[in-house]
């Protein structure tokens, strides 16, 4: 038991050692390849990753990224980060170049980081870009649902009840129709005889091809007019 423990001390020493060595000498390859750039070849590349843009900012121009770069190389050091985050995660931003921000946003196969990843990297949103265009995608979704809710509302009504117009697309009755109307159902109600509370009715309704004639208007009390209404099918 012993000697077992000792032998994967052993290969977890060899292991780490390689694994030192070949570090060292992707370092030493990086600097001969990289020796005599500038600073901004080096923060602007598309090739090299965070990690190796920080050790040749470091070695070759002795900087500290959080120290000695003006705010535009941080921020573009930052859109390396972004893009080494987004390939880990198996995403070629490279591949995506040309969506657009709202084909980022309600693409259904990226995650929600996934998105503010790509959206830093491919269109240079700010953290407050990209939280106004997230609540304005959420503002609108919830809008467009809404009404394609109050659209179906209203082919249902109308598979009720018939094409139902709005009192802004009705006609309004003629003061000639009325004036007839009130003389020939002498001023009261056709179905219970009440003066009280009276209405000019369509006996045929708008919903159902009715028309402002004389002989299509009666008088009808509040009560017998909703009780009409009340019944119609």
């Amino acid at each position: 038991m012993a000697i077992f423990f000792y032998i994967v001390i052993i290969v977890i020493i060899i292991a780490i050692i390689w694994e030192t060595a070949k570090n060292k000498r992707l370092r030493e390859e990086l600097l001969k390849k990289w020796g005599s750039s500038s600073r901004m070849e080096i923060i602007s590349s598309k090739t090299l990753g965070h990690d190796d843009k920080i050790y040749l900012l470091e070695s070759l121009h002795h900087l500290s990224p959080l120290l000695d770069l003006s705010p535009g190389e941080m921020k573009e050091l930052d859109k390396t980060l972004q893009r080494d985050i987004i390939k880990s995660q198996g995403i070629e931003p490279e591949k995506l170049g040309s969506a657009s921000p709202e084909e980022i946003i309600f693409s259904p196969l990226l995650m929600h980081e996934q998105k503010i990843h790509l959206l830093k990297i491919l269109h240079n949103y700010s953290d407050e870009d990209i939280k106004e265009l997230f609540k304005t995608a959420q503002k609108e979704t919830k809008r467009a649902k809404l009404s394609e809710v109050k659209r179906k509302i209203t082919q249902k009504t109308q598979e009720m009840y018939g094409n139902v117009l709005s009192d802004d697309e009705r006609q309004p009755i003629s003061d000639e129709v009325k004036m007839f109307v009130w003389q020939r159902d002498q001023g009261k109600c056709v179905k219970c005889g009440s003066q009280e509370n009276l209405e000019f009715d369509h006996i045929i309704p708008f919903s159902k091809g009715g028309s402002n004639s004389k002989r299509n208007i009666q008088l009808l009390c509040e009560k017998c007019n909703r009780s009409k209404t009340d019944n119609i099918i």
